[in-house]
C-alpha cells in the first residue's frame, strides 16, 4: 500500500497499519504525510502513525506548529523491524515542534552505516533522521521493550535553533546507535542505552 497525504492549514492526520491477524503484519507500505500550516491564521499540525509490521517507509514533513507521533510497535510478543523513517519539523513560528518515536524491533532505519562513535556526529546524518528548525523543540524516543530486544536501531537528530531537548532510551538490545546535533540556544539531551555494543556520539 502507498498512502500519500498533503493537507494545507491547520491539520489532523492519523494512520494505522495492521495485518490481516493470524501472525500475519503489515509490511511493505510507504506512508507520506505532508503538513503546511502558514497563512493558516493558527493552528498546529498533528501527525500520527501506527504500524505493525516490517520493512515500511514512513516520511513526515511538517511546516508550522507540529505535533508527530509515531509507533512501531509490533503484534503481540512480535516486532516490527526493518523500518525507515524521516521526520522534518520545520518554523514553529513561536509555537512548538513536538516528535515521539516508539519503537520495539530490529534493524529499524536498516541498520547502518553510522557506526564508531556515530561515527563522529555523522556527517550528513542518515538513517533514520529527525529535523527540527526553530522554536520549542523537543524529541522522545523510545526504542525497546520488556518483552524482547530490540538490535540494531539507528537514528539521528538534528536541532537547529530554540529551546532544543532530546530525551532518548534504547534498552533490551545490542548495537544500537544514536546522533545528536544539537546547534543554537537551550540544548540539552538526555539519553540511555542498555545492552552491548551500543554508540552514542553528541554534538552541541
Amino acid at each position: 500500500n502507498t498512502i500519500d497525504i498533503t493537507q494545507l492549514g491547520s491539520n489532523d492526520a492519523s494512520v494505522d497499519i495492521f495485518g490481516s491477524g493470524g501472525g500475519s503484519d503489515g509490511d511493505d507500505n510507504e506512508v507520506t504525510i505532508t503538513q503546511d500550516l502558514f497563512n493558516a491564521g493558527g493552528g498546529t499540525n498533528s501527525a500520527k502513525v501506527e504500524v505493525d509490521g516490517d520493512d515500511n517507509i514512513i516520511g513526515i514533513n511538517q511546516l508550522g506548529n507540529n505535533l508527530a507521533d509515531i509507533k512501531l510497535l509490533g503484534s503481540g510478543s512480535g516486532e516490527s523491524d526493518n523500518n525507515l523513517l524521516n521526520i522534518d519539523q520545520q518554523d514553529g513560528s513561536g509555537g512548538q515542534n513536538s516528535i515521539t518515536v516508539t519503537i520495539y524491533g530490529d534493524d529499524n532505519n536498516l541498520s547502518g552505516p553510522f557506526t564508531g562513535d556515530a561515527s563522529i556526529y555523522a556527517g550528513s546524518l542518515l538513517p533514520g533522521d529527525l529535523f527540527q528548525n526553530g522554536s520549542s523543540n523537543s524529541i522522545t524516543l523510545d526504542v525497546g521493550s520488556t518483552s524482547g530486544e530490540s538490535n540494531g536501531n539507528l537514528f539521528a537528530f538534528q536541532q537547529t535553533g530554540s529551546s532544543n531537548t532530546i530525551t532518548g532510551s534504547m534498552t533490551g538490545g545490542d548495537a544500537n546507535q544514536a546522533v545528536v546535533v544539537q546547534v543554537g540556544n537551550f540544548n540539552a539531551t538526555t539519553f540511555a542505552q542498555v545492552g552491548s555494543f551500543n554508540n552514542l556520539g553528541v554534538s552541541q
